[in-house]
């Protein structure tokens, strides 16, 4: 008896095949483009904070009342990329803590009236220390809400009882 004749491929399959392929190949192309695009927004947002942390440590450093409170503002900024603050008491009071407070209150006296400038300089040394605990305190918060469960949200009724 003659040997088989090999059966032929269904009509289409390496049409299917190929067209598959086709269309997977611009698929991957997106997802490698926007894998990309966020590995860089996430490192150039750290970078920015980074470089605005700087600019506050510097304007303390050499005790400049109007950079700091610009460089403070701009840091809270990239930091609430959602809802930026509007001014120095407004990143105190989302960070809350009571020495920042104080410090604020400090920066914000003599150039708002509550002070003679020339007669009371500003000094930046305590507005920066303030600034690191603060947000040291915050960022241990924040691990101490995610290891415990809670998740890093706030509570929505932080008052109410339950």
């Amino acid at each position: 008896s003659p040997p088989a004749a090999p059966i032929p491929d269904a009509p289409g399959s390496w049409m299917d095949s190929a067209a598959r392929s086709v269309g997977l190949v611009p698929w991957l192309a997106a997802l490698a483009i926007w894998l990309a695009f966020r590995l860089r927004k996430r490192t150039t947002s750290f970078r920015q904070r980074r470089r605005e942390r700087a600019a506050v440590k510097r304007a303390c450093r050499v005790d400049d009342a109007p950079a700091a409170e610009k460089a403070l503002v701009a840091w809270a900024g990239s930091r609430w990329a959602g809802s930026k603050p509007l001014d120095v008491a407004d990143v105190d009071r989302r960070l809350g803590d009571p020495d920042l407070e104080a410090a604020v209150t400090a920066l914000c006296a003599p150039r708002y009236g509550r002070g003679d400038e020339a007669a009371n300089p500003w000094r930046g040394a305590a507005l920066w220390a303030a600034f690191r605990r603060a947000v040291r305190a915050e960022g241990a918060r924040k691990r101490t809400r995610a290891e415990s469960g809670l998740g890093v949200l706030p509570a929505l009724y932080p008052n109410a009882t339950p």
